[in-house]
């Protein structure tokens, strides 16, 4: 039987998967063991939920899907460049419970817990890649590979803002770009500023998913939904001689 998709770092209803438990039994009487993940809730508890149950929205009708923890205390634990170092009486938009932060670079933040967990916030704003583009920017630095983070192209703008749309990774000599593609580029995210801004986000994509066409730039997209395996192998493949893109 195939192992179940790696869904760490996902965020489902009020939930962020911090670790997948593979052939796991909630309790000791139960025979068959199955896939669950270790999540973190929006009311700072952890719970223990069934995979399947998770992805569909159902953890709450299906009997034995879910266990319920003791609360979560991240005080003093390090995510990115932000040390989480007390939870504050704020509420995110989906009910999560907002952190004080520290970043390294001096300043001071808050920061709801779901972002810290899934990695979707690993600074202040002093740097802006997530945990899966910090792997991607790690791995070329492996290879020795030349590139500019967050490239801009005067040229390459949305037309109802004046600002130069960012691109993750570009590979000036190779004249290559690779995109990491996190969940709010598939689907709106409370976090992420909802429908507005997936709406905004899928316009920007467009523009320079066409732009690195016209201007024969080779673009390699990277889905969240990829394990670090998978984007080593599809980086190798598109740094190859023959280009492969997604």
């Amino acid at each position: 039987m195939a192992k179940a998709k790696n869904l760490t770092g996902n965020t489902y209803d009020d939930f962020t998967v911090v670790e997948m438990l593979y052939q796991y039994k909630i309790k000791p009487s139960i025979k068959k063991a199955r896939t669950y993940c270790r999540c973190i809730g929006v009311d700072n508890k952890e719970y223990i939920i069934r995979a399947d149950a998770l992805t569909s929205g159902a953890t709450k009708f299906i009997k034995g899907a879910m266990r319920a923890g003791k609360p979560i205390d991240i005080t003093n634990q390090k995510f990115g460049h932000l040390t989480a170092k007390y939870p504050t009486t704020k509420r995110a938009a989906n009910g999560g419970i907002i952190w004080h932060c520290e970043c390294d670079c001096g300043r001071e933040t808050d920061i709801d817990v779901s972002s810290l967990i899934s990695g979707h916030t690993r600074s202040c704003g002093c740097n802006h890649r997530s945990k899966y583009e910090e792997f991607i920017h790690d791995y070329l630095t492996s290879l020795n590979i030349q590139f500019e983070e967050e490239k801009r192209f005067p040229d390459c703008k949305n037309s109802k803002c004046s600002d130069m749309l960012p691109f993750d990774f570009y590979i000036p000599n190779l004249n290559k770009i690779i995109e990491f593609d996190g969940e709010h580029h598939f689907s709106p995210i409370k976090s992420w500023g909802g429908e507005e801004k997936f709406k905004l986000t899928q316009k920007n994509d467009a523009i320079k998913n066409k732009y690195c066409m016209e201007k024969n730039i080779d673009l390699l997209r990277i889905p969240y939904t990829d394990s670090e395996k998978e984007i080593i192998n599809k980086i190798n493949c598109f740094m190859s001689p023959v280009t492969i893109t997604v």
